[in-house]
């Protein structure tokens, strides 16, 4: 069964459709709404739509609310967990290119990614643009990953990697997780593909280059202080019925 992970922070104008959208293209997945202390319905829209919602007490961030929906879907018996952003900006028609390479045993996780040669984008500003591009440039300088798109928010897991991805908290809740995420996977020796997708932007970003700008760079050098020269991980398998392996070190 296929996890499908909404995180969510005031959406009760969309959520629903959502919902529904996922289940109409994958019928048989389980989609969890994580719920990052909204102060509306999203929690009630959700489940009208027919969702899981696992709600946090207090907005965390993105990072937080994805972690928690991921450890439901484990927790629910779901063999691959994919996160997506509730204005489904990577269409649900594009999932199956992240799924591919995870199902057929060539990587254990999939990154959706707005800047690869086939990739295509719809309706993204020069600003918008001109964000997710720094930003890449900077997580790509301080971490010394390869990828060309790491915020693009959607990805792909298998049972495993997921496991091994979130089941310790992050250090970076908000807007450097993605870049936390894959410097795990890299501690973890996972294999990593980065996959061109159709991209549609799905309204107006949260996240102001001038305003979030500063944080983000010290969220990136943060994880370059924690993660580089860091020796390898490994981690514990977990124990019949138990839904969480942990970080030992290596």
């Amino acid at each position: 069964m296929l996890g499908v992970v909404v995180p969510a922070f005031n959406e009760e104008e969309r959520v629903r459709e959502t919902v529904r959208a996922v289940l109409a293209a994958f019928p048989s997945a389980l989609v969890v709404v994580a719920d990052d202390g909204s102060a509306d319905r999203t929690a009630a829209e959700a489940e009208e739509g027919g969702a899981l919602v696992v709600a946090l007490p207090e907005n965390r961030g993105k990072g937080a609310a994805v972690r928690e929906g991921v450890l439901e879907a484990l927790r629910r018996g779901c063999a691959e967990v994919l996160f997506t952003d509730c204005d489904l900006a990577c269409p649900p028609g594009e999932w199956g290119k992240l799924l591919a390479p995870l199902r057929g045993g060539s990587a254990d996780v999939a990154v959706a990614s707005r800047w690869l040669g086939d990739s295509r984008v719809e309706g993204r500003t020069p600003t918008r643009a001109l964000a997710s591009w720094c930003f890449a440039a900077l997580a790509r300088r301080a971490t010394g990953l390869p990828y060309r798109d790491f915020q693009c928010g959607c990805k792909a897991f298998t049972r495993g990697a997921a496991l091994a991805l979130f089941s310790e908290p992050l250090s970076c809740e908000r807007y450097a997780f993605d870049v936390e995420v894959l410097l795990r996977a890299r501690l973890l020796s996972l294999r990593v593909v980065e996959v061109p997708v159709l991209w549609r932007a799905g309204g107006a970003s949260r996240v102001r280059l001038l305003r979030h700008g500063p944080e983000m760079l010290l969220h990136l050098l943060r994880l370059r202080r924690e993660y580089l020269g860091r020796p390898p991980v490994s981690l514990s398998t977990p124990g019949p019925g138990e839904g969480v392996g942990r970080w030992t070190a290596g």
